[in-house]
């Protein structure tokens, strides 16, 4: 037993499973109580901490990585103490299996538990959460600030979903239901852009317009319900997506929007320790970027002094009074001066190499 939320993932990936469990496919939103086996994968190749979720023998997911890092030592020690019992949680699998157009619904699984089962320390009044969506769907009856039962009429096809959410967002007006349906369409969009037209075009405006949302109310709102700010992945994911892009200051720029809009406010510190370490790591990349582009540009520079100097091949350098010596004429008995040389000096001025008709100042003198 337990009154905290603990959500489970990869539920899309196990509908076959979850529909045999809830008597196959119905109209309207099918909800069913259910006990949950949780089974350690130590061997998983992916993620050793990752923690199976098993109804009636068959697998419909995984408990989300974070809380399954923080859950599998107090799991390994009750299955320790009691190898001969299962440790099981008491959920719920919800959903629209089969929405009234006919098409395929989605059914999801939600688990309660009670942190201290597992060594962990209890924080009143703050589920131990996520998105929020668990607890948001689990207590959407009691509360009329917003409906989520549009969720349970999503196609399973990503382009048939985007384009459902897209449809659905101009006609909400809750701020919690526009939250889910933002974060839901920028998943989408993002983990299908290859698959989908213009698909980082569209994720760009939808990200653009939550961070408004967020900024105009939808954080105070968000607060309420939760007590907390749930995880805001459209900071982080925004910010890889342009740094992938190449756009590292606008990468930058969104992982500060997001430090800003947690504050002190997240329910987990995780998400802001992952933000501080962009901003950290962006700001460094900038930061040589930005000096190895003032080297290149005094690299530049030289090598322009070096032009307008002559020191580059092939262009007649300006001398400098070191580098000039000055002569006797032999002939009009002037000084005159010429660049320093190796090799024998010329006896005659440069008038009088020239076929100056002046005599020598030894045919002068005689």
């Amino acid at each position: 037993e337990g009154d905290q939320y603990l959500e489970v993932v990869g539920e899309s990936l196990r509908q076959e499973a979850l529909l045999q469990l809830v008597g196959g496919p119905r109209r309207g939103v099918t909800q069913k109580q259910v006990q949950a086996v949780l089974i350690p994968e130590p061997d998983n190749p992916v993620d050793s901490n990752a923690i199976g979720v098993w109804v009636k023998g068959l697998q419909v997911g995984y408990i989300g990585r974070e809380d399954a890092r923080a859950l599998y030592p107090g799991l390994a020690a009750l299955i320790a103490a009691h190898p001969k019992r299962a440790v099981a949680l008491n959920g719920l699998i919800r959903g629209m299996s089969l929405r009234h157009d006919g098409g395929t619904g989605m059914l999801g699984v939600h688990l309660n538990y009670n942190p201290e089962h597992f060594g962990l320390d209890r924080r009143p009044g703050l589920p131990q959460m996520r998105t929020g969506l668990s607890l948001a769907t689990a207590t959407d009856r009691e509360d009329d600030s917003y409906d989520l039962s549009w969720w349970d009429t999503l196609d399973q096809d990503p382009i048939k979903r985007v384009n459902q959410l897209r449809g659905l967002l101009p006609a909400e007006h809750a701020p919690i239901s526009r939250h889910f349906m933002m974060m839901e369409l920028e998943y989408r969009l993002y983990r299908h852009r290859d698959d989908i037209a213009g698909a980082l075009t569209q994720y760009d405006e939808i990200a653009e317009l939550h961070h408004a949302e967020l900024r105009r109310g939808l954080r105070a709102n968000l607060i309420a319900k939760f007590g907390r700010l749930p995880e805001l992945d459209t900071y982080r994911q925004a910010s890889i997506r342009q740094a992938r892009a190449k756009n590292l200051s606008n990468a930058l720029e969104w992982a500060k929007r997001g430090l800003a809009m947690y504050g002190t406010e997240a329910a987990r510190q995780e998400w802001v320790d992952d933000l501080q370490h962009r901003v950290e790591r962006l700001t460094a990349q900038l930061d040589r970027q930005a000096e190895a582009a003032g080297t290149s540009k005094q690299g530049g520079s030289r090598a322009n002094v070096a032009r307008s100097t002559g020191s580059v091949a092939g262009v007649a350098s300006v001398p400098t009074a070191a580098a000039l010596e000055s002569l006797l004429c032999g002939r009009c008995g002037s000084s005159f001066e010429r660049v320093r040389t190796r090799g024998r000096k010329p006896m005659l001025c440069p008038a009088c190499s020239q076929g100056s008709a002046l005599p020598s100042v030894r045919e002068h003198n005689q």
